[in-house]
């Protein structure tokens, strides 16, 4: 009898659990539709920002088929109230069959990822206010680059050279979360 009511209790606090995390990430992570709104908290707040919409997922995906290397993306509202969207990729740049590569070839295919994704995003016109980008190799963080619209068009403007990575490096880093952000950090030289 004893080991029947052990594993009735066991049954019992599995279905608390289950039921319990089931309403933890209902709440959490609120089921949305292409109209519905979703909730975010910034700065003590709460605003509301449209989900992006599957013409839009459609159209950045798109736009960075070219980015090779690209196996993850997300659209995500900025949270700031203003219907707009950060685009976030991941971008494995390691060699045939996972190998890794130099890190000056690693630093070279990174800097031309950044000028490509940086422009491929900011050249649709879709409202994003800000895109990131992360280099893995092999599953291993690499690089990182931010950069805001507001951001990307002073520095693209002064920047006709075509060489947008080293622009975004000489030029002062800021991680605003927001349309004047600006860093790049890539992985260092052996």
């Amino acid at each position: 009898m004893a080991g029947k009511s052990v594993w009735l209790g066991a049954a019992a606090l599995a279905v608390a659990f289950v039921a319990g995390y089931v309403l933890l990430q209902d709440r959490l992570l609120p089921r949305t539709s292409e109209t519905s709104p979703v909730s975010a908290v910034t700065m003590g707040r709460t605003t509301a920002d449209p989900a992006p919409t599957d013409a839009m997922v459609s159209t950045v995906t798109s736009a960075l088929a070219n980015v090779s290397g690209l196996y993850d993306m997300a659209i995500l509202p900025d949270g700031l109230g203003d219907n707009r969207f950060v685009v976030s990729a991941m971008v494995d740049v390691s060699g045939q069959n996972g190998a890794i590569p130099s890190a000056n070839t690693a630093d070279m295919s990174m800097r031309s990822l950044v000028d490509a994704f940086f422009r491929d995003v900011y050249s649709l016109s879709e409202p994003i206010s800000e895109a990131e980008i992360t280099f893995t190799e092999d599953g291993t963080l690499v690089g990182t680059a931010g950069l805001g619209k507001e951001a990307y068009d002073s520095l693209s403007t002064a920047t006709m050279s075509g060489d947008l990575a080293s622009a975004l490096a000489a030029s002062t880093q800021r991680d605003e979360s927001s349309v004047n952000e600006a860093w790049l950090e890539l992985k260092p030289e052996n």
